[in-house]
């Protein structure tokens, strides 16, 4: 039997965003994000989240953000 302090048998189930500088943090966008994020979640229940609402915002082919 393996005790919490053996890491072997562990996996990471999270992912873990990428950190940007303080310059270029958008707070409006994270705000916005995060709560529709969070409806969705509500709407559609967090595992079954349809993938083209998974992302609230996207870039077009010209690396635009909408």
């Amino acid at each position: 039997m393996g005790d919490a302090a053996d890491g072997r048998g562990m996996r990471r189930t999270f992912i873990v965003p990428a950190i940007k500088s303080f310059d270029h943090y958008d707070f409006t966008r994270a705000k916005i994000s995060c709560s529709l994020t969070w409806l969705v979640a509500k709407a559609f229940g967090s595992d079954a989240v349809p993938e083209e609402l998974a992302e609230p915002f996207y870039e077009d082919q010209y690396s635009q953000g909408t």
